[in-house]
């Protein structure tokens, strides 16, 4: 078996393991650095239409990249292949059309699939990252200008991975969040 266990989850995607609870760990480390006098911000992000924007070449690139047997590979290939979709307007039929990006919602493998796409998006990232499907969330120390430099890093790496992997960060559901403990608040990035 491929998930055998001899291959690491991405601690970025704590929030796929069973009984762990995500908010509940950036509570309590946040909390703790609060606690200790040091400011944090959270940025919250999210990618527009994400499970259905996955990129099947991309994908299949990554699952083999990370050593998936070769004929499962082609097996899924195979099933992202084989998708097809077309637009009935009052009775008006257009012609079939290959679905070249999306993973299914509801079936087993396909979350499996989806980790798979993103367990890449925190390689190189500075800060704290967590994942639950398609939420994401960034957080770092904010109390002197090099830690917002890196929470911007991050940020701007995050929207490199997104372009880079077809994905699109949705700034409608961008949230930023500065925690402090005293009177002095933290300065704005991005």
């Amino acid at each position: 078996m491929w998930w055998d266990g001899s291959h690491d989850w991405s601690v970025a995607m704590e929030g796929y393991r069973i009984l762990e609870y995500i908010d509940d760990n950036i509570l309590f480390h946040v909390t703790g650095l609060i606690v200790k006098g040091r400011a944090v911000d959270i940025v919250y992000l999210d990618f527009s239409k994400a499970f259905d924007t996955v990129s099947h070449k991309i994908l299949l690139d990554k699952l083999s990249k990370y050593g998936l047997d070769e004929q499962i590979v082609k097996c899924i290939e195979s099933q992202l292949n084989s998708w097809a979709q077309r637009v009935v307007i009052s009775g008006t039929k257009s012609s079939w059309r290959l679905v070249t990006s999306g993973v299914l919602q509801g079936s087993v493998p396909d979350p499996v699939l989806f980790y798979t796409f993103v367990s890449d998006l925190d390689d190189g990232t500075e800060c704290s990252l967590s994942q639950f499907a398609d939420d994401t969330k960034l957080r770092g120390v904010a109390g002197k200008p090099e830690d917002h430099a890196a929470i911007q890093r991050d940020l701007d790496r995050l929207e490199k991975w997104a372009n880079w992997n077809f994905l699109k960060i949705n700034r409608g559901k961008f949230h930023k969040f500065c925690t402090w403990r005293g009177t002095t608040p933290c300065t704005s990035i991005c």
